[in-house]
C-alpha cells in the first residue's frame, strides 16, 4: 500500500478489486465510513478506514495481491444472468479466470480440468440440475470443499442444502451490490 493519507472511491475500487460503482455504493451506504466533500461530491477515506476494512474483509493490505488470480465458475440456465455475474466478476477480478455456462452439463465437464475457487450454481435448470452440479462437486476430492454461492429466485429450495459445507445462498434478483458482498467472503484471500 501506498503512504497516501486519504484514498478516492476509484483507488478504494481498485484497491478492493472492486467496481467503482460497488465502491461508491459502499462509501454511500456506510459500509466503508467515509466523508463526501459538499462542494465536489468526491470521497475521501482515511488509510486508516481502509486498512481496517480490507482487515475485517480478509482482503489482506497490500494491494490485493492474488486476490485477481481466481478462477471462478458461473452456472444457470439464462444467458442474462451468466451475462451480468460474469461482467461483475471481471470488473472486480480483472486477472481472475472467469468461465459461465448456460448448460449445466457442459459445466460439469469442465469442473475438473478448470478447478475453479468458487462456483456460483443456479438452483433450477433443465438436464443437470444445480443439486446434481453440487453433488458432482463435492464427490471429487479436489473440488469437495470449493465455496459454492447458489443462486435462485426460489429461496423456499434453499432450506434442503443448509447442511451442505461451504454453500451460500443468494436470491433472485439480485445487483451487483449484493452480489459481491455474498462473494467476497467466500474468496481466498
Amino acid at each position: 500500500m501506498t503512504d497516501k493519507e486519504l484514498f478516492s472511491s476509484g483507488e478504494i475500487g481498485r484497491l478492493c478489486g472492486i467496481p467503482d460503482r460497488t465502491a461508491r455504493r459502499y462509501l454511500k451506504t456506510g459500509v466503508i465510513p467515509a466523508k463526501q466533500n459538499p462542494l465536489t461530491g468526491r470521497w475521501k477515506v482515511s488509510r486508516e478506514v481502509i486498512l481496517q476494512f480490507l482487515k475485517e474483509h480478509g482482503m489482506g493490505t497490500g494491494k490485493m495481491q492474488g486476490v485477481g488470480m481466481h478462477r471462478i465458475l458461473i452456472i444457470d440456465d439464462e444467458d442474462w444472468v451468466v451475462s451480468f455475474v460474469k461482467e461483475v466478476m471481471e470488473a472486480a477480478f480483472p486477472a481472475a479466470q472467469v468461465e459461465g455456462f448456460t448448460d449445466s452439463h457442459q459445466a460439469c465437464l469442465r469442473l475438473g480440468t478448470f478447478q475453479p475457487h468458487l462456483v456460483i450454481l443456479d438452483l433450477r435448470m433443465p438436464t443437470v440440475d444445480g443439486r446434481q452440479v453440487l453433488a458432482a462437486l463435492r464427490a471429487q476430492d479436489v473440488l469437495a470443499k470449493v465455496p459454492v454461492l447458489v443462486i435462485s429466485g426460489y429461496p423456499d429450495d434453499f432450506p434442503a442444502l443448509r447442511e451442505v459445507k461451504n454453500v451460500t445462498f443468494l436470491t433472485k434478483p439480485f445487483d451487483d451490490y449484493q452480489l459481491m458482498n455474498a462473494i467476497l467472503p467466500l474468496l481466498p484471500s
